[in-house]
C-alpha cells in the first residue's frame, strides 16, 4: 500500500523502495530517487520474516531482517545508487601459523544469557542475500 510521500507501508514496516538492480558485489541501484533519498543518506536493505506475536498471540509486527546497510552515492529523479563503504581487515594467509598471542589477539567468546532451554524458539530461515525486489527503508 503507498502512502503520503512514496512510502510503502507493509506489516508495520515502511518501505521507500526496492533493489532493482545489482551492479557488482558493493553497489546497488534503487528505485528511490531525489524525493526520498540525497547523497549521504544511509539505507537498509531488508526482507520481512515472521510475524512477532505478544503473549496474547496477537501480531505486532513482522520480524525485520536487516540484510545490509549501504550509503547513497549518487541521487537521480526516479532512482538512487548505493554502496557499500565498509571496510574489513584483510586476512594475512599465513596468519594460520602464528598463534593468536604473538598477535596480540586472543579467542574470545560470547557471554551466553541465563534462559531456560525449553524457553528458546528461534526465527525461521531468513535468506540473508541481496536479491532483485528486496525491500529498502531509511537506515
Amino acid at each position: 500500500i503507498i502512502g503520503n510521500g512514496g512510502f510503502i507501508y507493509m506489516d508495520n514496516s515502511i518501505a521507500i523502495g526496492h533493489v532493482i538492480r545489482i551492479l557488482d558485489n558493493y553497489t546497488v541501484i534503487v528505485d528511490a530517487g531525489a524525493s526520498l533519498l540525497k547523497i549521504g543518506d544511509s539505507i537498509q536493505i531488508y526482507q520481512l520474516g515472521e510475524p512477532i506475536l505478544d503473549l496474547d498471540g496477537n501480531e505486532l509486527s513482522k520480524y525485520i531482517f536487516i540484510k545490509d546497510i549501504l550509503n547513497v552515492i549518487d541521487v537521480q529523479d526516479q532512482y538512487s545508487i548505493c554502496k557499500k563503504e565498509k571496510t574489513v581487515p584483510r586476512k594475512n594467509p599465513s596468519s594460520f601459523v602464528l598463534s593468536p598471542l604473538l598477535l596480540g589477539e586472543y579467542p574470545q567468546e560470547q557471554e551466553k544469557l541465563k534462559v531456560n532451554e525449553s524457553d528458546i524458539e528461534p526465527l525461521g530461515f531468513i535468506d540473508s542475500y541481496i536479491k532483485i525486489g528486496d525491500l529498502i527503508k531509511l537506515a
